[in-house]
């Protein structure tokens, strides 16, 4: 359904260069899988979609939406001797860097398209949280193997066989080539740049209507926010990245407009402020703000109740400074993760993990969270785990510090468990977790 929606917003959007074509029931076909001779059928279909994978000239743009949450944007190249060069919109490396593994097309209940050996894909389901940046055992909750749904001449709809990941393959055009993927990775940082204004609240001006907006590269989603601290309106949905914008996976509506995507970015940070077109038509403009646009008053509830560790790959950030007390120079440097409920008398942690996951040290509290959609972080025990040194104990100590401030964070969703907190004494500060 989701992937109708973005073939969807591609086709609103008008992106002929982007070479996705719209999704319908009739320009679909689904496998179907005759009686007779299923054996010869079903080998009849896999050659068939072998030949259609390794016969695009310029490959396919895949756009992965992993069970756990986020958007992933990839380019693969399959070849007839069952091997794909794929390109990942996942950090600079991988985006310039095309690493070749094996795929191989087979046949359970549907035919199944499996990528059989590690590439970008798999870091994504990876169990080791230093290289998905998800939960131990689990990564991001992705898939690496996909069943076939629907298939066009430019298109193919699949779901992960173990945890129901969408991925949507569409060939890629004579304008997507070798280099596209590092262009779409360079725009998404571009598009980052608002993530460094001064202050963590931004609204976006379109026409007569007016939201609070955030936009979170690091898991590729776009949230908006709307109502009254009374009657709070939340959307997210993850986004696809190309070289000139984003593409909502789902297209965001409030009744009086629909939003697309959001394209043509430019961004004038000494200002605080960006310019921009909403469906490639609309201008907009998006502005930081030094108070809340809005008040998600249940935000604090919903991220505490959860039985699960949120991740942070920066720690606290400052007046538009990432990691402002450099917890990544720790040695072995992991994660940071708040995790509710960590000790049986429900006392919680914010533990920096470091020296490659084996040692972890953090401060010990309970959380508290109000009516007025402010949690904090009380009951300090101080700190408990391993020193990491001289050099690098006073960064623990000054997060524990900001953490422990008695007047609290607001708390913004961003995604599926990903959350903002942002200070309620100072909106310079915040820290970003999934």
């Amino acid at each position: 359904m989701q992937a109708s929606m973005l073939l969807n917003n591609l086709r609103m959007k008008k992106i002929i260069g982007y070479g996705l074509l719209l999704l319908t029931a009739t320009a679909c076909k689904k496998q179907e899988v005759a009686w007779e001779r299923p054996d010869k059928k079903l080998g009849e279909l896999i050659a068939q979609y072998e030949t259609q994978l390794t016969t695009a000239p310029n490959g396919w743009i895949g756009y992965l939406f992993p069970e756990g949450g986020g958007g992933y944007t990839f380019k693969f190249v399959f070849t007839p001797d069952n091997r794909v060069r794929t390109q990942a919109a996942m950090n600079a490396a991988y985006a310039t860097t095309a690493k070749e593994s094996s795929y191989r097309l087979k046949a359970t209940q549907v035919i199944s398209l499996y990528f059989d050996s590690y590439s970008y894909l798999h870091e994504l389901s990876d169990p080791d949280p230093a290289k998905s940046g998800g939960a131990a055992g689990q990564g991001l909750v992705s898939d690496f193997e996909f069943s076939i749904l629907n298939v066009s001449p430019d298109t193919l709809r699949l779901k992960g066989n173990l945890n129901g990941s969408e991925l949507l393959l569409v060939r890629a055009n004579a304008n997507q080539g070798a280099d596209y993927i590092e262009r779409a990775f360079l725009y998404n940082q571009y598009v980052n740049e608002v993530n460094g204004f001064s202050n963590y609240f931004n609204k976006i001006e379109i026409a007569d209507r007016t939201y609070g907006i955030t936009i979170n590269t690091e898991i590729n989603t776009v949230s908006f926010y709307y109502g009254s601290d009374d009657d709070f309106k939340r959307f997210n949905t993850e986004y696809a990245v190309a070289d000139d914008g984003i593409i909502l996976r789902t297209p965001f509506n409030d009744g009086a407009l629909t939003i697309t995507s959001l394209n043509d970015f430019d961004i004038e940070p000494d200002e605080y402020r960006a310019t921009l077109k909403v469906n490639d038509e609309i201008d907009a403009v998006i502005l930081n703000l030094p108070e809340p646009f809005i008040i998600d008053r249940d935000a604090p509830r919903r991220m505490y109740i959860e039985s699960y560790v949120y991740s942070s790959s920066t720690g606290v950030n400052f007046s538009g400074t990432f990691d402002i007390f450099d917890v990544r120079s720790i040695p072995g440097f992991v994660r940071m993760v708040y995790e509710p409920r960590y000790y049986v008398d429900n006392y919680d942690i914010l533990f920096t993990v470091f020296n490659n996951g084996a040692n972890t040290v953090g401060p010990v509290f309970r959380t508290a969270f109000n009516s007025e959609g402010i949690m904090d972080f009380s009951n300090y025990l101080g700190l408990s785990g391993t020193n990491p040194g001289a050099a690098h104990l006073p960064k623990i100590q000054n997060t524990a510090a900001i953490w422990t401030d008695p007047e609290g964070f607001y708390a913004y969703q961003t995604g599926k468990n990903a959350y903002d907190l942002v200070s309620v004494s100072d909106g310079r500060i915040w820290i970003r977790f999934r």
